[in-house]
């Protein structure tokens, strides 16, 4: 006896959307499963055009935000509810000295977000990137009424060894 699913059940399986949840299914469950279908966010940051001028961007995405207009009305404030949620809670991990660094140092530099200032950066930092081209994801800022965290507090280094070196100045 197989319990693998028929090439039919797992074709549809393919293309379950939030669509098909029967009516009856309660709220909290659908939330769990919206919870489990969030593919996994990443802190990046990336040089981008900007109303004309060159500015270094810090967001948090997941391949699965450009699928939120797919989503029933309801289920879309969820979505981002817990999409701002996973930024305050969840570990960041970092594959690239350059993404932890910048990605911290640039949101030191937003007065509205919650990661304290650094007491100094390389002159070579602030020269190239004046305060003026830095722009940041706005659920990177947003407040939470009962969480006093800014986002960064939980984080993993996911380096080789050369890059470890590179980041602590060590040779």
């Amino acid at each position: 006896m197989s319990f693998a699913p028929s090439t039919e059940e797992s074709s549809s399986a393919l293309h379950f959307n939030f669509h098909q949840l029967p009516p009856h299914v309660p709220t909290e469950i659908a939330v769990k499963i919206l919870q489990h279908w969030i593919e996994p966010e990443s802190v990046m940051v990336e040089s981008t055009i900007l109303n004309g001028s060159e500015v270094l961007f810090t967001s948090y995405a997941s391949p699965t935000d450009a699928l939120v207009p797919t989503l029933p009305s309801h289920l879309q404030a969820e979505y981002w509810r817990l999409r701002q949620l996973s930024w305050l809670q969840s570990t960041k991990v970092f594959r690239t000295p350059s993404d932890f660094y910048m990605s911290h140092w640039l949101l030191s530099l937003d007065p509205a977000s919650r990661l304290p200032d650094f007491d100094t950066a390389p002159y070579s930092l602030t020269r190239t990137y004046p305060s003026n081209s830095v722009a940041i994801d706005g659920m990177l800022n947003h407040r939470h009424p009962h969480l006093p965290y800014h986002g960064l507090e939980r984080i993993e280094l996911d380096f080789d060894a050369s890059q470890y070196f590179a980041l602590f100045n060590g040779a």
